[in-house]
């Protein structure tokens, strides 16, 4: 527990603008489980005590409470509902030469994880993405209700939690490596997750879902799109982290082996023709999905990464208009708009980069890649 001088004395450092909070994150893992730091300004905190700040509030003692049973409106408008007894988290930390160094596991991990929101953020606004007003929530650690009945994680897991429009980091238990809140690439990937929603979905996700529930094809269509989603959102963690293998920090090599963005995957027919990819009984969009990250990652021979990310973009904001009126999407429908939206003098050599990887569906390309 920090003393109260100290926090007088962090105070008044802020207070005064004669510096910005810096603090201590851990920026790598060593294989022996040795800790690597770094230092860095977090110039979007107006709460250090409370791990508070223009891009994210973390909240803890937290219970979530996956109600189903009545509809869910948009855009964190049902949070109540959901989100019950949260609190604002206290950080413990000691200030040695101006910098706020946690005093325990927990205000580390809480750190670094803002660390990481605050990045991501700064990385899509730098691309011109459409992300709403933050902050936005992130909830700590929270015991989830009806976890085992909706085949919920309770440990191991990060997730934007789109019912509450915020984010869920669970606690470690198994994976004993780099904990996922302290994964850059994963923060981002959630990050995506919540842009992806906006943009793609314009934070209509819910209204869109009731308005088709009667459509016999609707939940094939919503599945083509979560696939996507996830695809989309593990670009966008490999291009922030610069690092297509990311998953690997964190998870066992096998899981992170399916997902690594420098290996050559191409879109199963099976899956055009309406079967779906199976994971425990459930359907698991990360089979699909790591067919168009590894294919967005591919572009970035062609393209400068910038670029693709812009194209991304574009893409995503180009289905917005369409995606949640229609509630239709076909499998390469947003890498089609991503191949539009590259410099004409790059769509040849960027077309027959995604040729073999998506010859199942190659007739939709045809507007683009003749």
């Amino acid at each position: 527990m920090k003393s109260s001088w100290l926090g007088v004395l962090l105070w008044w450092m802020t207070a005064c603008g004669g510096a910005d909070n810096v603090v201590r994150v851990v920026d790598i893992i060593y294989p022996d489980g040795r800790f690597g730091f770094t230092d860095v300004t977090l110039t979007t905190l107006t709460d250090l005590d409370a791990a508070s700040g223009d891009v994210a509030q973390i909240f803890g003692n937290v219970t979530l409470d996956l109600d189903l049973s009545q509809p869910i409106a948009d855009a964190g408008g049902s949070r109540s509902r959901f989100v019950a007894e949260s609190h604002a988290v206290t950080l413990h930390y000691v200030v040695a030469d101006g910098v706020a160094i946690a005093s325990d596991l927990d205000s580390l991990m809480m750190l670094t994880s803002y660390w990481h929101f605050e990045q991501a953020v700064a990385h899509l606004r730098a691309l011109g993405a459409p992300l709403p007003l933050p902050p936005v929530p992130v909830y700590y650690q929270p015991k989830v209700k009806n976890a085992d009945e909706l085949n919920f994680p309770a440990a191991d897991n990060a997730a934007f939690f789109v019912p509450a429009d915020g984010f869920v980091l669970l606690p470690s238990r198994a994976l004993t490596d780099v904990p996922l809140p302290m994964n850059t690439g994963v923060v981002m990937h959630e990050m995506a997750h919540r842009l992806f929603y906006y943009t793609a979905w314009q934070g209509q996700l819910f209204a869109a879902l009731a308005a088709h529930a009667s459509d016999a094809q609707a939940g094939a269509h919503f599945n083509r799109a979560k696939a996507t989603d996830e695809g989309v959102a593990d670009f966008f963690a490999a291009a922030l982290s610069h690092d297509p293998a990311f998953l690997g920090k964190s998870t066992p090599v096998d899981v992170a082996q399916a997902r690594n963005l420098t290996e050559l995957r191409t879109l199963d027919p099976a899956w055009v023709g309406g079967a779906e990819p199976q994971i425990e009984g459930s359907y698991n969009p990360y089979a699909a999905g790591a067919v168009v990250a590894a294919a967005l990652w591919k572009l970035v021979d062609i393209a400068s990464l910038g670029t693709v990310e812009q194209a991304v973009l574009q893409a995503e904001a180009e289905l917005g208009a369409v995606l949640a009126d229609s509630f239709t999407y076909q499998f390469g429908d947003l890498e089609r708009r991503v191949l539009g939206a590259l410099p004409a003098a790059l769509q040849p050599a960027a077309c027959d980069a995604l040729a073999l990887r998506y010859a199942s569906v190659w007739s939709r390309f045809a507007s683009v890649c003749p």
